[in-house]
């Protein structure tokens, strides 16, 4: 298997372990052409070393409040502002491309990851390069779906 494939493996696992439990459901990987909310958060990690890259996850707000609230233990009376769920998505990004970075370093692949980034907005093809291996799937939680984004250039 390419890097590519392996990461692509790697996220979807370390996305079912960490979102499933948190939120209670079955994690699949299905086709999906984007969310249908028009309220999307884009959050993401880097890593930089023999290979390079990101990985970012797209989610409709809604579920980004309802991780923020499990991962906080928020009541319903609770606020959770735009800042409070960018912290705790940061959080989860950096529980799953940890998990990716694991498995890379122990694949003789050794790359350090940068700070998370969360915006709102959502995922973006890159224009097609030699340079650059992308790949987009997406994953059934429940009623609703996020899509994942990996990003790599092997050095």
């Amino acid at each position: 298997m390419d890097t590519l494939t392996h990461v692509h493996a790697w996220t979807k696992v370390a996305l079912q372990t960490t979102l499933g439990p948190l939120l209670s459901v079955t994690m699949e990987e299905a086709p999906v052409s984007g969310t249908s909310s028009s309220d999307k958060i884009v959050t993401g990690v880097g890593f930089v070393g023999s290979v390079m890259g990101v990985v970012n996850f797209e989610l409709p707000g809604s579920v980004a409040e309802q991780i923020t609230r499990k991962l906080l233990c928020l009541s319903p009376e609770e606020p959770a502002d735009l800042q409070v769920i960018k912290d705790a998505l940061g959080e989860i990004a950096n529980m799953v491309v940890g998990q990716v970075k694991t498995r890379l370093c122990e694949a003789g692949k050794n790359c350090v990851l940068a700070l998370p980034t969360v915006v709102p907005g959502e995922l973006r093809r890159m224009p097609e390069s030699p340079l650059i291996l992308q790949d987009t799937f997406g994953l059934k939680m429940g009623d609703s779906s996020m899509r994942a984004q990996i990003l790599i250039r092997v050095v």
